[in-house]
């Protein structure tokens, strides 16, 4: 794409003193939106990654022009989403082959995790509805003295010993 630029020179020398870009006229601006676009190498950019910031970038456009150009290209809209999910899918495939073939433990628990519902997380489900509450567990005694004494009777569900502890 050419730039348009303006020269300033100097009377008397005819030496040019500054260039300053000429801003887009409507009409221009029409024939950016015009312009011919290479979709393919939208496409492979948009598998990378690439933000729109970025295409623009790439593409020597600006990025206002760019999203007015998306509003009303659609094949540009179509090759940005088949770009980003072929771009999704090579990640996808690379993650497993990284997981499977070179022995990942990292990738593979996390593609267990979030591909086949597995979870570190163990889930408990109390059948009783009527026990609720904190259990308090003395600090200074083993858990076997504990149940021990919780077995004898000697511990009441409201002991309050000052070395007791809420777990």
């Amino acid at each position: 794409m050419e730039k348009r630029v303006t020269a300033t020179k100097d009377k008397k020398t005819g030496r040019v003193i500054s260039v300053k870009p000429v801003k887009n006229s409507e009409r221009e601006y029409a024939n950016e939106l015009q312009r011919p676009l290479n979709y393919d190498i939208i496409t492979n950019l948009a598998g990378k990654m690439f933000s729109n910031a970025e295409l623009a970038a790439t593409l020597d456009m600006n990025r206002e022009t760019f999203r007015r150009r998306l509003k009303v290209d659609e094949t540009l809209r179509n090759c940005i989403d088949l770009g980003k999910e072929l771009g999704k899918g090579n990640l996808r495939k690379s993650m497993y082959d990284r997981a499977v073939k070179d022995g990942n433990t990292v990738l593979l628990i996390w593609l267990s995790k979030n591909y086949l519902g597995m979870s570190d997380k163990q889930e408990i489900a109390i059948e009783d509805k009527k026990s609720t509450g904190v259990l308090l567990v003395p600090s200074q005694v083993s858990p076997q003295e504990w149940a021990k004494k919780n077995s004898q009777g000697e511990v009441s569900e409201y002991d309050e010993t000052p070395n007791t502890k809420v777990v």
